[in-house]
């Protein structure tokens, strides 16, 4: 045996174990209950390959388990996120900054139902105050008075059709 540096053929001494780790003897104990065929009873002496794969197992399962908590963090965060958006997306509906989208065509589908009667109604109710004009400005100015008529009309449903959809809150008063 090579007395300067702990190590035979036969194995490795605890002290050299210990300085090539740079930990106790004691830890050298303690890591030598764990691992199977780890320490000649015979010699006393220790294999030094066993030592190199328990401890080589070591560093990769630190790395996995950290790894593991990294994963477990990012997860924890996205879910923190997830929830932070849901109670917000609530929070911008109660407000109403959102509303539901079947309302939201619902409400559309009236607009244009307004607008597209009013509309179709105009040649009908135009055809005689026209018929008899041959002065392009005066049709045109019939034709933008009638336009501007309609969409103030439409302008007037479509706040009727919002105040009935959203009746404004009742206030007390008190004289």
């Amino acid at each position: 045996m090579n007395r300067n540096n702990g190590v035979t053929n036969n194995g490795v001494t605890r002290d050299f174990l210990a300085q090539k780790y740079n930990v106790s003897t004691r830890t050298i104990n303690e890591w030598a209950r764990a691992i199977a065929g780890a320490k000649n009873p015979k010699t006393g002496l220790y294999n030094l390959d066993a030592f190199e794969l328990f401890t080589a197992n070591r560093v990769s399962c630190s790395k996995s388990f950290q790894d593991l908590q990294a994963e477990k963090i990012k997860a924890e965060i996205r879910k923190l996120s997830v929830e932070s958006d849901s109670r917000e997306f609530d929070l911008a509906i109660k407000r109403g900054e959102f509303v539901p989208l079947e309302e939201a065509i619902a409400d559309l589908t009236t607009a244009l139902t307004i607008c597209r009667s009013r509309f179709l109604a105009m040649p009908s109710k135009l055809a005689t105050s026209l018929g008899g004009l041959n002065n392009p400005k005066e049709i045109s100015a019939i034709l933008e008075e009638e336009i501007h008529q309609n969409l103030q009309a439409i302008a007037e449903n479509l706040a009727k059709y919002e105040a009935k959809k959203n009746p404004p809150l009742e206030t007390d008063s008190h004289p």
